[in-house]
């Protein structure tokens, strides 16, 4: 079960802890990631028709199409200008996911160093109980 936690926590935040039943902070884990991952899916997309354009500007200065590549370099410049709220709303994304990353592992780091606690103290009365 441990493990199953640690690795749903690092697919999407907050779902291991659900698994431990922790609700509340579960669902604000789990909505907040699934909020994140909305605002970083657009912004790749934009990566992505940037990287078509670099390796289109690539393609033409080897062809030594020098002209092209000036042209692609300013689609480029455009496309990025033009699409900076993307890029914003991408980086607000990756902060919050990281944020919900390390606070679910964090919630699921306590509850099994609890359990851990509680797994050793109840050895102990069972020893003390033993020796009376």
């Amino acid at each position: 079960m441990k493990g199953l936690c640690y690795l749903s926590n690092m697919v999407i935040p907050g779902v291991g802890t659900l698994i431990i039943k922790h609700w509340r902070s579960g669902i604000i884990q789990t909505v907040l990631s699934l909020v994140a991952w909305g605002l970083i899916i657009p912004g790749l997309i934009q990566v992505l028709r940037v990287w078509e354009k670099v390796k289109e500007m690539n393609e033409q200065a080897l062809a030594e199409d020098f002209q092209g590549a000036q042209n692609v370099t300013k689609e480029m410049g455009s496309m990025l200008t033009d699409n900076i709220v993307y890029i914003v709303l991408c980086t607000i994304g990756v902060i919050l996911l990281k944020v919900t990353l390390i606070w679910s592992q964090a919630s699921a780091v306590k509850y099994f160093r609890e359990l851990k606690e509680a797994e050793a103290e109840a050895v102990e009365i069972d020893q003390v109980e033993d020796d009376s």
